[in-house]
């Protein structure tokens, strides 16, 4: 929509502007009715490929995005985006791009969202618009459909944050080999992979230093922190170095699957029963190593001395909005407000 300017001269003018494909265009006019037109004009001159423009297909795009994602991306989330391409493939694969229309996308993704969920319809057109996005950039797409498609409302599902109480029952009821690991994610407050990918030479005991790598970043790029050791971590990982009835002491990484089957020998790479087997033996509602990473920001943030900033620091997480995700806490502030009200029905 236009907007007004005041001019150096003094005179008010209308700024037609049309954001298109990450880029701003703009116009001066003199009136409000001139930038009006001005936009529409400049919209469906976007809109309309050139004559030298190539028109690739369907199929086409999501090959070479594919190529270009996979060394990028982590499996998890290429996975992804290959079976969201893969499913719409035998419908629109032939299709030229520029009969990929919004009405078109729109129909499958109210579809999507009929047959299992408004989450799962916006997660394919993330999917869908990171691709034209993409194309637009590297293949001079002049088009995104998606791009006009609003996400469908959908309810964030809460996800379950164990108390301490329930991390202490845990704790007490894991061998001390079990509880070198829990440490691990307690004191760091890290992601799963990070742990299992965690190498002796990550540690430095001199300096009580732990360095983590993560490949959650923008671009897929392994990045590197190193954070200091609480004691608790550093006598946990010192003990374990250093006991004598550890196996495999001459392997890389620090944890190594030690029972039999195909994993033997190898570094842990998902562990599925090993917090379900200790919460039900402990005898506390299951949670999975990801709520040890949610427990940690709750816990700093409930203590009131570490600030929401800090805590993003610990996590490594490159959005502040995430960490707040994260924490679950009702503030001692909100708590004192609330209980004011209940002289609303005393009288005192």
């Amino acid at each position: 929509m236009p907007y007004k300017r005041k001019c150096v001269s003094g005179k008010v003018k209308y700024v037609a502007q049309v954001i298109w494909q990450g880029t701003r265009h703009q116009k001066l006019c003199s009136t409000k009715k001139q930038a009006v037109e001005w936009e529409a004009a400049k919209r469906k001159e976007l809109e309309t490929p050139t004559p030298d423009s190539p028109i690739l297909s369907f199929h086409a795009l999501c090959k070479s995005y594919l190529t270009y994602s996979k060394p990028r991306l982590s499996t998890k989330t290429y996975n992804e985006k290959l079976k969201v391409l893969d499913d719409l493939r035998p419908a629109w694969g032939d299709l030229h791009l520029d009969q990929i229309t919004p009405a078109l996308v729109s129909t499958y993704l109210n579809q999507r969202a009929k047959e299992q969920s408004n989450n799962a319809s916006n997660k394919d057109r993330k999917h869908l618009l990171a691709m034209f996005n993409w194309g637009h950039r590297f293949l001079e797409v002049p088009f995104n459909p998606i791009a006009r498609i609003d996400p469908l409302p959908h309810a964030r599902k809460p996800i379950y944050t164990p108390c301490r109480k329930d991390v202490l029952k845990v704790m007490g009821a894991a061998t001390p080999q079990e509880r070198v690991l829990l440490n691990c994610y307690l004191q760091t407050g890290a992601r799963r992979s990070e742990i299992f990918r965690l190498k002796w030479s990550d540690l430095d005991f001199d300096r009580k230093t732990i360095a983590l790598t993560t490949h959650k970043t923008r671009n897929g790029a392994p990045r590197r922190d190193i954070l200091p050791m609480s004691d608790e971590l550093y006598s946990s990982l010192l003990w374990w170095r250093d006991w004598e009835e550890r196996k495999f002491k001459d392997k890389s990484h620090v944890f190594i699957c030690d029972h039999g089957g195909p994993w033997y020998g190898k570094p842990f790479r998902v562990r599925r029963k090993f917090m379900r087997d200790l919460c039900e033996r402990a005898g506390v509602k299951v949670f999975g190593f990801h709520a040890l990473r949610r427990h940690v920001a709750s816990y700093l943030a409930d203590s009131g001395n570490v600030s929401i900033k800090a805590i993003q620091g610990l996590l490594r997480h490159q959005s502040l909005q995430v960490t707040e995700r994260y924490v679950q806490r009702i503030s001692s502030d909100l708590r004192d407000t609330v209980g004011m009200l209940s002289t609303l029905g005393t009288g005192h």
